[in-house]
Parts: structure tokens; C-alpha cells; sequence
């Protein structure tokens, strides 16, 4: 299976995972790969966790390592319903991931295109292959939708 085959299955995976979520959560669910095997998937745990550090690529970065007994996640990748936010663009950089696929940009958190394109002045020596664009009117409505409805319940 060429990459765009790949990356649009396991994007879809992430997908339906995001949109079959029953938690309390913010529906973004991720996968990670190890030499082109899906090797574990998560969702966000911030609300079931009551931690700040729940988000998705966290949990997937911590079973990746356990997963593989290295701290450095080379030959991975990581796919995630949307673009990664600044805490999780760090663990990113940190676990040397090489290659992350998401669905949609996020304008209101997301961090990782902005640090890759500025990864020289940032002093970073590490470079992340980034792709996406996947399912991102779905993405939108999901994320409409479940916003839309925790507003709705918390008046």
C-alpha cells in the first residue's frame, strides 16, 4: 500500500474513532504506526484523566514508547484528527517522531506547521514530514456538533 493509501485508511480509522467517542471529551482520537503497523490508538482523556496532559498524542507517544522500549519513536508515524497543539508539538519534537498525518488545521491551538516552518530560529535540530488535509468537512462538523451540543447542555 503506497503512503496516500495508507494515510487516508489510517485517517479514516482516526476518524470514525473521533466520531464513535461516548466520553465527555473533545472527540479527537489518533493512531500511531511503528514501520508501517498500527502499534496503538487513543483518544483524548483530559475530562475521564482530569489532566491537562491528556490530550491524544500524549497517550499515543507514552504507548509507543512502552511499545517499543525506546524513548525515540523513529520509523513511526503519528495520525491524529487535527493539527497538534503547542504541549503536544514539544512531545512530538522531543519523541523524534518523523512523520505526522491529521486531518484538519487548527486555527484556534494548533502549533505544529508554525514550529516545523520555524524549527532553524527555534534552534531545533529535529524535522517533522507533516501531511494533511484528510476528512476535513467531516472533521469540522464533528467538532461543530460537539461543541454545539456542550453549549446547548450547559445552559
Amino acid at each position: 500500500m503506497n503512503n496516500l493509501n495508507a494515510d487516508t485508511e489510517h485517517m479514516r480509522q482516526v476518524l470514525e474513532m473521533s466520531q464513535n467517542c461516548k466520553s465527555q471529551d473533545v472527540p479527537i482520537s489518533g493512531l500511531l504506526t511503528y514501520k508501517g503497523e498500527v502499534v496503538c490508538k487513543a483518544s483524548n482523556q483530559r475530562e475521564k484523566a482530569q489532566s491537562p496532559l491528556g490530550h491524544v498524542e500524549i497517550e499515543l507517544i507514552q504507548k509507543a514508547a512502552s511499545h517499543t522500549a525506546q524513548w525515540r519513536l523513529q520509523d513511526t508515524c503519528l495520525y491524529v484528527l487535527i493539527e497538534p497543539c503547542i504541549m503536544c508539538t514539544g512531545a512530538i519534537f522531543q519523541a523524534r517522531i518523523p512523520r505526522v498525518v491529521f486531518g484538519a488545521k487548527n486555527p484556534k491551538g494548533g502549533a505544529l506547521c508554525f514550529v516545523q516552518a520555524h524549527r532553524k530560529t527555534l534552534n531545533i535540530n529535529h524535522s517533522v514530514e507533516i501531511i494533511s488535509g484528510f476528512f476535513e468537512t467531516e472533521i469540522q462538523d464533528l467538532l461543530s456538533n460537539f461543541f454545539s451540543h456542550k453549549r446547548k447542555n450547559s445552559k
